[in-house]
């Protein structure tokens, strides 16, 4: 199993997950273990910040979930069929 933080176009950790194979992606930075420590740091040259950037939404918006849930549904698909 392989861990991977999960940073958006600030570098900033916006999940962590567990998968069962490598994955060469841009926004997938591999981690020592699936921990949720890494959540709202930044990742910048190598090194995760001690400051958390947290998020600047004051509301819970449904349509970005669920446009990130098919974002991560369909790299997932493209990694178990050795697209990615």
């Amino acid at each position: 199993m392989k861990n991977y933080a999960t940073i958006d176009d600030s570098n900033i950790c916006i999940g962590v997950s567990q998968l069962n194979a490598e994955v060469n992606d841009s926004n997938l930075i591999e981690i020592e273990k699936c921990d949720e420590y890494y959540l709202h740091r930044k990742y910048e040259n190598g090194i995760w910040s001690k400051e958390t950037y947290l998020p600047k939404k004051t509301s819970f918006d449904y349509l970005d979930l669920e446009q990130y849930m098919l974002d991560v549904e369909f790299r997932l698909t493209m990694i178990e069929l050795g697209g990615m």
